[in-house]
């Protein structure tokens, strides 16, 4: 999502607060529409090495309009359904 992260920095930062003894909850965001098996892989290891002590998972929703929408439409060569759409309907189908 264009966001830049230091996996890095992340990891210290979060080791520090365990450290000091705060609960860290990780969320997580799958289903991205170019999202590779080995990507998911590679987020499975971070969750491992993170440790966080509660984590969460959200799947990514596509709304007409948007980047995402656009790049699932892209990989996957159709628009998204109701459902990978987060239940919301493009404008064409209202």
């Amino acid at each position: 999502i264009n966001k830049s992260l230091n996996l890095k920095e992340a990891k210290r930062v979060i080791r520090e607060l365990k450290t000091m003894g705060f609960h860290v909850h990780g969320t997580f965001m799958r289903g991205f529409p170019t999202e590779t098996p080995k990507e998911v892989q590679a987020t499975k290891t971070l969750i491992q090495e993170l440790g966080c002590h509660s984590r969460q998972f959200s799947h990514v929703g596509y709304l007409a309009g948007t980047t995402a929408w656009e790049e699932f439409v892209k990989a996957h060569g159709r628009k998204p359904t109701i459902r990978e759409s987060d239940g919301m309907l493009s404008k064409e189908k209202r």
